[in-house]
């Protein structure tokens, strides 16, 4: 089943599949690879591999297979969300969602999917919702000065991605994404990137 490309009102969102089956993941690549509001910032086969991975590709989605998790999910998850604060989490395994519920209990996930009906455009469907619903509830860079655009570069500035990076996801080049950074400083009394990923941070979270 062919997947569709949604326009992107801006800079796409980043999601880390943590999946053990390797047909799975594959599947999974090539449905992020065809959004054009989703780009795929790391692939893992298992949560301990992921780990050390988690807080230099800073990624605003995650989705974990129960497999993946090797041991306890609930415990998994927890640690993760708290190496990766702010992250969605979208939890697959091939069993109803009901009972994949059950045996998280209280442990938070946005949300969960059974794999063994999982069609592209329910996964896609899924990781845009959690990735709305995120980005409402954390409300970042409401005190900064800035331009829709400057709060693409911002919010990608705070995740550390280099100039380069940027140009890509933005599709522009890195002299313009140095410009928005220029009017970003002096329009906010900042002098350096990391003065305004700690400013785009703090306001994430007391948002």
């Amino acid at each position: 089943m062919s997947t569709e490309k949604q326009p992107s009102p801006g800079v796409p969102s980043s999601v880390c599949l943590i999946v053990a089956d390797p047909a799975l993941r594959a599947a999974m690549e090539r449905w992020v690879s065809h959004a054009a509001d989703l780009v795929s910032v790391g692939t893992f086969a298992s949560l301990e591999e992921a780990r050390s991975h988690l807080p230099r590709v800073r990624p605003a989605l995650v989705v974990l297979e129960e497999q993946a998790a090797g041991g306890d999910l609930a415990v998994g998850i927890r640690q993760l969300k708290a190496q990766a604060p702010g992250v969605g989490f979208v939890v697959v395994a091939a069993r109803p969602r009901l009972q994949l519920r059950a045996r998280l209990g209280t442990t938070p996930a946005e949300a969960v999917l059974d794999t063994t009906c999982l069609l592209p455009r329910r996964f896609l469907k899924v990781l845009r919702h959690v990735r709305d619903r995120s980005a409402a509830g954390n409300g970042p860079g409401k005190g900064l000065r800035l331009t829709p655009r400057q709060a693409e570069i911002a919010a990608l500035i705070a995740r550390g991605w280099p100039d380069k990076q940027i140009a890509h996801a933005l599709r522009c080049s890195e002299e313009t994404v140095g410009w928005h950074l220029k009017q970003i400083f002096r329009r906010n009394g900042l002098h350096t990137r990391a003065e305004l990923a700690a400013r785009f941070a703090e306001e994430r979270r007391s948002g």
